[in-house]
């Protein structure tokens, strides 16, 4: 087997291992080349980049179990990355938190704690608290900036503001804009900040 092999689009003649691999192919490699390859997919996406993102975003929320495995495996690859990143934003939260006043402080604690006792009465579907503008764009995380959102949508959501996520997540825009239907729960419970409370829950549905 010949040990290089000819690009069919830039025509120069290179390593097998600079091909990518095809089984449909006769020698089990891809035509082009992976530079050429590279270049196309660059171009592609700068000029199809709204298609780009909606296309990934829909293939996220619809196959869940292969986003989660690729999730792990980036973790696994960029741990000091992702740590990094999160300390970082940890710090801008102290940083937002350390202005606010206690009555404030108390609000964005309720939120949080609403998400997390309403998942338990929701056919286990966890809830995440969306930051409508994201912290790294400039949102506070204050509770005007907060919203409960499912968690699947609000990883699709992942760092787009209210707007942005309006046109591209799917179901953002059924689940936060007009007059909404509300689901209430009621039940006592123990809040870590409050002692036992009566807490009544109300999400769009």
């Amino acid at each position: 087997m010949p040990s290089s092999k000819t690009c069919s689009k830039c025509k120069a003649e290179k390593a097998r291992e600079k091909f990518g691999k095809h089984k449909l192919m006769a020698d089990g490699l891809r035509s082009v080349c992976m530079e050429c390859n590279r270049e196309y997919n660059r171009k592609y996406r700068a000029a199809n980049q709204q298609r780009t993102v909606n296309y990934g975003r829909a293939w996220r929320v619809s196959h869940p179990e292969k986003e989660l495995k690729y999730r792990r495996r980036y973790r696994a690859g960029n741990l000091e990355k992702i740590l990094a990143k999160n300390a970082n934003r940890r710090a801008r939260v102290r940083k937002l938190a350390s202005a606010t006043t206690p009555e404030e402080r108390d609000a964005v604690r309720e939120i949080y704690a609403t998400a997390a006792l309403v998942s338990q009465f929701m056919d286990g579907q966890p809830f995440h608290v969306d930051h409508r503008q994201p912290i790294a764009r400039g949102g506070s995380s204050l509770a005007d900036n907060l919203q409960h959102l499912p968690a699947s949508m609000n990883l699709a959501k992942h760092d787009l503001s209210h707007e942005e996520a309006l046109e591209r997540v799917p179901g953002y825009r059924e689940w936060t804009d007009g007059p909404p239907t509300f689901h209430q729960v009621t039940w006592r419970t123990f809040h870590k900040w409050k002692g036992s409370i009566n807490a009544t829950v109300e999400l769009h549905i």
